[in-house]
């Protein structure tokens, strides 16, 4: 990335947390990518820059809300009373609260797109995803673009509608630079089995040979620009182990269909084999509001 500024995006690995960006005040260096002294290059980029959480709109739009004193929302939250940035830093997830950012569902990983630089995050699942919450937005969170999904399905309670099956998020920064504050995005895969209803639940409309649940590892080639993503799921094993799926990442606002492509064998990952049965389906909600950018195909491919 010559001439730009070093960007590191991480999540909180937690029901209704956050996605964040730290943005160096250092610009990168080529040389830094085998330093001599990793410590120092650490320092260099990690000391001083500033610290962005996601917020997401309805519209395909968001912006990255800067998480530090000079933010009027930070330096006066009634939450929690922050002492100074080092205190923003150790509490991000307050300052975050404070400013209103995105409750996301249960953020795993991230990777970045080589082909096209766009940034993809896996949300694993949310047990505390509902229509209609209850207490705390830190206890229970409502629908919304960036996680429009609560219904119930096996080997969960019916009654207990949540996002079981979670899905995976990618945005594009501003003019692909890493320390733009406003970004698109759009929801590149939902998690579903294939027979889910299309309108509520298998938004991506996944076949037989699709469907999975609970995507957690990602990971792109950088020869193929393939996406590899490995799964951490409870909610889906009378059908499939955990697995390891294969996808074409496309792009932003491409919804474009499954597609069969040269591809041959699948690779599957016995993660955390599970022998419970599945129960039936039941109670369904949660319309999308968003855009899906439908599935590629996740058999492999020789050259991945």
């Amino acid at each position: 990335m010559p001439a730009s500024r070093w960007p590191c995006t991480w999540v909180t690995i937690l029901r209704g947390e956050y996605i964040y960006k730290f943005v160096s005040t250092s610009t990168w260096s080529a040389a830094d990518a085998s330093p001599t002294n990793r410590i120092t290059t650490g320092d260099k980029y990690l000391d001083n820059g500033k610290l962005y959480v996601a917020k997401f709109s309805v519209d395909g739009s968001g912006q990255w809300i800067e998480l530090s004193m000079s933010n009027t929302a930070v330096s006066g939250a009634t939450n929690y009373k922050f002492a100074d940035n080092g205190d923003v830093a150790m509490n991000s997830r307050l300052a975050a609260d404070a400013v209103g950012a995105t409750r996301m569902d249960r953020p795993e990983w991230c990777a970045v797109n080589p082909i096209n630089g766009e940034i993809y995050y896996t949300l694993t699942n949310n047990a505390n995803r509902k229509v209609e919450p209850v207490g705390s937005a830190s206890a229970q969170q409502g629908l919304d673009a960036a996680n429009p999904r609560s219904y119930a399905d096996a080997p969960t309670a019916t009654t207990a509608a949540q996002n079981v099956n979670g899905h995976i998020l990618r945005m594009r920064e501003l003019s692909n630079e890493s320390a733009a504050t406003s970004f698109t995005w759009d929801v590149y895969l939902f998690g579903a089995q294939a027979d889910a209803d299309q309108s509520l639940v298998n938004l991506s409309s996944l076949t037989n040979d699709q469907d999975f649940s609970s995507p957690d590892g990602l990971w792109f080639s950088p020869k193929t620009g393939l996406c590899f993503i490995q799964t951490d799921d409870g909610a889906y094993t009378d059908v499939t182990n955990c697995m390891m799926l294969i996808g074409r990442p496309g792009q932003i606002g491409d919804g474009t269909t499954p597609d069969a492509g040269v591809h041959q064998g699948r690779w599957q990952q016995a993660e955390h084999p599970d022998p419970r049965g599945r129960q039936a389906h039941g109670g369904h909600t949660a319309p999308f509001p968003g855009r899906p950018g439908g599935l590629r195909n996740h058999r492999l491919h020789r050259d991945a």
